[in-house]
């Protein structure tokens, strides 16, 4: 099953750089996608918003 979570901001933790409107994909048990890019959500795919 394919999850997305949508984060407000995410901070990298190696560098400190800040991605706005993050967008992480996790397929089964890994993530799957890092970034912004609504078109990598798979069809179907459980949405998660914590953007908030």
């Amino acid at each position: 099953m394919n999850k997305a979570i949508r984060l407000g901001k995410l901070v990298h933790p190696e560098d400190g750089t800040v991605i706005d409107n993050a967008i992480v994909v996790i397929h089964e048990d890994r993530i799957s996608y890092v970034g912004t890019d609504e078109k990598q959500i798979p069809c179907g795919a459980s949405v998660i918003d914590w953007t908030a």
